[in-house]
Formats: C-alpha cells, structure tokens, sequence
C-alpha cells in the first residue's frame, strides 16, 4: 500500500468535506499527522489543482477541478452501475426484490432495483420516487416517527405491511465518508410473503451485503454500532 497517497487522498476528503476552508493546524489535528507533514502533501496537493490556497487566512480549500472530476465520473461511471451487482445478488439470495435508494430531498429515489427471477414480487421502477415517510427505505435515512406496522432493529427498519402497496420492506443505511449517511439499502416483497421467522436471516444478510456495498462504492468501514447490528 502506497502510504503517501492514501495520506494525500485522507487530507484532500477532509478538505472538501469540510464545512468552510480549513487550516494545516486543524488538519494536522484531525488526522494525526505533524504540521510539516501535512503542508508538504497539501501543497504537493494544491500544485496538481485539486486545492487552493488563501494566503489572507492562510486556509485551504477544494479548486474547481474536483466539481468538475466528479460531473466526469457521474458521466461516465454512472453510480448505478457500481450498486447493481450487490443489488442483483441480494435478490438472488433471498428470492426477493432488493434495492438501492438515495436521498432527494423529502424523498428517496430508487436508482438501482432487481426482481427475483422466478415467483411473485415488489416491483419498484427505476428512478421511482417515494416520500421518505412513505417507505422504510426513506424512514432509515433519519430519526423519524415510525407509522404502524413499522419497527426499528437495531440499523434496519421495518416495514411489515404497507397498506396501499401491500408489501413488506426491510432497508438499512449506507455510509459515506466522514460518516454521512447516503442512501439505503434492502428488500421488498409481497405483504403476504412476510415472515417472522426469517426476519433475522434477511436482516444479516442485507447488513452483511450493505457492509460490502459501503467498502466498495463510498471506501470505508461501517462505524461501531452500524455494521451487522441487526438485534
């Protein structure tokens, strides 16, 4: 492992993830490296034009170039490619429909859907849109009031019956860098095929391949407290 660049890549996520430009100091503080250290790879940074330097506050911050990388990336590397396969394997296991959904708003989006291939399913269409109180995929996002026939387990919410769907759902968090929450991850399936019985198999399982989806699409390990807690 290239220690130098995975520092570089660690400095420059903290930058940009930042709330306002940021300082060697502060930096120095939240990373665990020394002052000298961290301005070396920050200016090596800003030399190849991913940072930019104010000299007044002697502060740095993101340079157009990462904006501008990132509108490339989704263009040619739509972020629905990167999920469909854990998507399509979740399915295939559990024989249900699996799904990935990201926040817009006061709503989810649902950008990446698989059916099982044989037996009766929840269909949800690409890009379907639903409010965040109106599914579990949405009510795992935030800390919000759960309706009827809803539960929370540990990371995973619940949904058993959805009265004008009449499905059931079972959704948890993936994260992002710096711990931010980015989407939701889980199954759908007939109201009728809910079963107690296998709620817990089917929450491992879909926190075990969440755990996978967040190393590879977002680069990091689920914090304490999210990753297989499905108690």
């Amino acid at each position: 492992m290239d220690k130098t660049l995975i520092k570089g890549l660690a400095l420059l996520e903290h930058v940009v993830m930042a709330e306002a430009p940021v300082s060697i100091s502060e930096l120095s503080r939240e990373v665990g490296l020394t002052k000298s250290n961290v301005h070396r790879t920050l200016t090596s940074l800003q030399s190849a034009g991913y940072l930019l330097f104010d000299p007044s506050t002697r502060r740095y911050y993101p340079s157009w170039k990462l904006p501008q990388m990132g509108e490339v990336a989704r263009a040619k590397f739509p972020f629905r490619r990167a999920v469909m396969p854990f998507v399509e394997a979740l399915s295939a296991e559990l024989g249900e429909s699996a799904h990935f959904a990201l926040p817009s708003g006061e709503d989810v989006v649902f950008i990446a859907n698989a059916a099982p291939r044989t037996g009766a399913a929840a269909v949800m269409p690409d890009n379907h849109r639903l409010g965040c109180d109106d599914t579990a995929f949405g009510l795992v996002l935030a800390d919000r009031d759960l309706p009827a026939k809803a539960e929370r387990r540990g990371a995973v919410v619940v949904l058993r019956d959805h009265p004008a769907r009449e499905t059931f759902e079972i959704a948890a968090p993936v994260i992002g860098v710096q711990g931010a929450v980015i989407g939701a991850f889980g199954i759908s399936g007939p109201s009728v095929r809910y079963d107690a019985a296998r709620l817990d198999h089917q929450a491992r399982r879909i926190l075990a391949v969440r755990d996978e989806v967040t190393r590879n699409i977002a680069g990091v390990t689920m914090p304490t407290g999210l990753s297989g807690d499905a108690a």
